[in-house]
């Protein structure tokens, strides 16, 4: 029985409407998958492999790839080919001549440990069958010895009716019931070859030519319905079918003893495992022989009439039958230049899907909304890049008031107007909608006649429709805006971190009230050919595993004190330059540029890289004391990238961070979400103390904790600090007037 496994996985969103379906059905090299939304019809695509095994690794592939991707498992069955569930190589396909050994042999008694040979000889199929006789019980050897005897007399009967009926028929039919086999045909001398064979195609052949073939040899088909075939390829002689029987009979209770998975010996003995397992077999075995047998009847029955017909007209017979051998050739030729068409088809379709996998360019979420969008990254931007870049008389446009706009410097803005751009298609991301938005405000007279081009993110869940859920990703922000501008000022390195800025507005949209976050569009110019990247995601393994991206990781989650961890790290990677040209054409060299460190010269800015985050999540600490929070997944995901981070391939340590794992320097290595005063995460020995001043001013105006009396500490020696600083001021005045005065 070929492998059958089945597996019914499920991605249920904040909203249980929106849950996405992905099920998958395996038979044999047949994998069907259904995918799609919940309560919706899903969609349905088939794919052949060559083998068994290959069936098995795309089914697996596909399973883990989904549970990667957030799915949960509903519902998980595995038939294996002989009903044992507790062996995964019972699917396995062995190599030429050899057997594949299961692991589990030491776990389990039952599994012998000296694999056979798949290339069994004569003799050890006779000693085979000769242990097996002796090892059934007496009750299993008088059913078998009854199906013998049954099978030997319909052996004999059929013989004696076939050599009666076509004895008569001027020698033909000598073998049983293999009309064409070694007959002469009229006219052909004895040298002559028996059939006549088609040379094969040639290479190029158009495939609807194939098509066209396989229709026409439907049709011949069909008008010859009731025509006996010729199966040269699989003999009907009566005996070899009896043989064939017993063998495969045979071959069941041989199936412990061979090693292609299908058994496997029972303490050092060739029983079976159940009485039950093998009662079953029995029965299947007297039901197949006896359709074997009566199909065989019918069979002969035909031939007798047919050799009947044939005494009076012998030659008109044998050019009909000619005629029906050369159809069902080329039908058969048909027929496998056809499924040749469809593995070739099926494969393609694999490859195709495996690259858009590899890609990953989709964000589609599962929801039932998503075919309303546009959501492929390099579609998105063209979309962007369409609207933005299109000349439009702002002056033309329908400009509505805002309600409010909170700055990136926390002004409530109270004169904002807004007008949406005009977008020839809607674009989404996997949490929100996006739109092309046109921006200005009167509240300052340096801003009076400036528009703004914005992107515009909506919510597309009704839950992280809200103030909170927006006013905390402006935050999350601005919290990572300090420390980026704290880093790049202090580690001199050839990348810096821009975190892009983030804004807060509210508005009236389609009759209704609505929170919204507006951020200045990142779109380099195509001929950087730099595009949208998800470096890491907020669960799983990182997508692209990129070192300075996990050294900058480690570095803002020492500077929060193992507290906080930014995760979904995704956006662009770009050289100083390109950076600087994108922020003055969007007007953010007050929010973007003062975080980095700008180089002097122009081939500097050329050489060095910024690395642009757009729209990170900052896993906290205590994620699962908050409500709607449901992309921070909190210590389990810092945990997750903690095991993922190699601090000697990221080279933490020219940051002068401590290792994250258990080292010498560190033996307790890098833990998360504690935060005791006592918990080092920089090398003290290496940094400079003018550095980890300024990290700890930072921390002071983050507001994270460092002990009860680090503020008071602090803020005493910044007010120390202050009073040297003004009385060197004082003293350096005081001997330039002493100076003076000499003079």
């Amino acid at each position: 029985m070929a492998s059958e496994r089945f597996v019914l996985l499920e991605r249920t969103g904040t909203n249980n409407s929106n849950a996405s379906v992905f099920e998958m059905r395996l038979n044999g090299k047949k994998l069907q998958i259904r995918h799609g939304n919940k309560g919706t019809k899903l969609a349905k695509k088939v794919i052949k492999k060559a083998s068994v095994s290959d069936a098995i690794a795309l089914f697996s592939d596909k399973r883990k790839q989904k549970i990667n991707d957030g799915y949960h498992v509903v519902d998980d069955k595995n038939k294996a080919s002989n009903g044992n569930p507790n062996h995964a190589l019972n699917d396995a396909v062995p190599l030429s001549g050899k057997s594949i050994p299961n692991p589990n042999a030491n776990a389990n008694a039952n599994t012998n440990a000296n694999a056979k040979s798949f290339s069994f000889s004569f003799s050890q199929k006779q000693k085979q069958k000769a242990s097996l006789a002796q090892n059934l019980t007496p009750d299993q050897q008088h059913k078998l010895d009854e199906i013998r005897q049954h099978l030997q007399r319909m052996s004999v009967s059929n013989n004696a009716e076939s050599d009666d009926c076509y004895s008569a028929s001027s020698g033909r039919l000598k073998h049983g019931s293999q009309p064409h086999q070694n007959r002469p045909r009229k006219g052909n001398k004895a040298n002559e070859p028996k059939q006549k064979l088609k040379p094969p195609p040639k290479a190029g052949k158009n495939k609807k030519a194939k098509k066209g073939g396989k229709q026409d040899g439907k049709n011949k088909k069909n008008n010859q319905r009731n025509r006996p075939k010729n199966n040269r390829q699989k003999s009907y002689n009566t005996e070899s079918s009896v043989a064939s029987s017993m063998v495969s009979y045979e071959e069941q209770e041989n199936n412990s003893q061979t090693a292609n998975g299908n058994g496997h010996y029972i303490n050092g003995s060739n029983k079976y495992e159940e009485q039950e397992e093998f009662d079953s077999a029995m029965a299947s075995t007297e039901e197949e022989n006896d359709e074997e047998a009566e199909e065989t009847h019918s069979r002969n029955g035909r031939y007798k009439q047919k050799a009947k017909k044939s005494n009076v007209n012998e030659d008109e017979d044998e050019e009909e039958e000619d005629e029906e051998e050369e159809e069902e050739e080329e039908v058969e030729d048909g027929d496998e230049e056809d499924d040749e068409e469809e593995e070739e088809e099926e494969e393609e379709e694999e490859a195709s899907e495996s690259e858009d996998s590899a890609k990953k360019s989709s964000v589609r979420s599962g929801r039932s909304s998503d075919d309303e969008y546009e959501m492929d990254y390099e579609k998105m931007s063209n979309v962007m890049n369409e609207a933005l870049n299109k000349k439009v008389d702002t002056s033309t446009l329908e400009w509505k008031p805002l309600k409010l706009w909170i700055r990136f410097n926390e002004y409530h803005d109270l004169k904002g107007e807004y007008a949406f751009a005009p977008q020839i298609k809607r674009i989404a991301g996997s949490c929100h909608e996006l739109l092309v938005i046109f921006m200005r405000s009167s509240s300052f007279e340096s801003e009076r006649g400036v528009v703004y081009k914005r992107l515009l993110k909506l919510a597309r869940d009704p839950e992280e429709d809200n103030k909170h859920h927006f006013e905390t990703e402006r935050k999350v922000c601005q919290y990572l805006t300090r420390i980026a501008s704290t880093v790049n000022q202090q580690f001199v390195s050839r990348n810096d971190v821009c975190i892009w800025p983030v804004e807060t507005i509210q508005f009236e949209y389609n009759g209704q009230l609505k929170w919204a976050t507006i951020q200045p569009p990142f779109l380099p110019h195509k001929s950087t050919n730099k595009i949208f990247v998800k470096i890491e995601p907020n669960s799983g393994k990182p997508c692209v595993d990129d070192p300075v991206v996990g050294r900058y990781q480690h570095l803002f989650a020492s500077v929060t004190r193992g507290l906080d961890l930014i995760r979904d790290w995704q956006g662009y990677g770009v050289s100083q330059d390109v950076f600087l040209n994108v922020c003055q054409k969007f007007n953010v060299q007050k929010e973007a540029v003062t975080q980095i460190k700008v180089r002097k010269h122009k081939q500097l800015q050329k050489q060095t890289q910024v690395l642009v985050v757009i729209d990170p999540v900052l896993t906290t600490y205590n994620a699962h004391y908050e409500t709607n929070n449901p992309t921070d997944f909190g210590v389990k995901a810092i945990d997750e990238w903690k095991f993922n981070h190699d601090c000697v391939r990221c080279r933490c340590k020219y940051f002068h961070l401590l290792s994250s794992n258990i080292t010498d320097a560190n033996p307790d290595g890098m833990q998360f979400g504690i935060g005791d005063p006592d918990q080092v995460f920089f090398n003290m020995a290496t940094m400079p103390k003018s550095v980890y001043q300024e990290i700890q001013r930072c921390r002071y105006d983050l507001n994270i904790w460092c002990g009860d009396e680090f503020m008071d500490q602090f803020e005493q020696t910044q007010d120390d600090s202050k009073r040297d600083d003004e009385d060197d001021a004082e003293g350096d005045n005081q001997s330039n007037q002493n100076g003076n005065g000499q003079k």
